[in-house]
């Protein structure tokens, strides 16, 4: 299993609400297993380009929060 240094949600953090906002046009599905979800998100994400946008956002929140930074504002 991954050990992934992941810092809680601040509203303040401009990485923590560019990221929120990317995902917000994703509908959820209550009672939808995981694999299902995730499988359905990657997919909205790649018809939309949102997809490198989020991983960018993502590795420079793990990298900071890895290196015992403060998360990127």
């Amino acid at each position: 299993m991954f050990n992934l240094p992941i810092p809680r949600f601040e509203r303040g953090n401009a990485v923590h609400r560019a990221l929120a906002d990317a995902a917000r046009g994703v509908p959820s599905k209550e009672g939808e297993y995981f694999t299902r979800t995730r499988k359905r998100i990657r997919t909205a994400l790649a018809e939309h380009g949102g997809a490198g946008g989020i991983d960018r956002l993502t590795a420079q929140l793990l990298d900071a929060t890895a290196q015992g930074l403060p998360p990127p504002s």
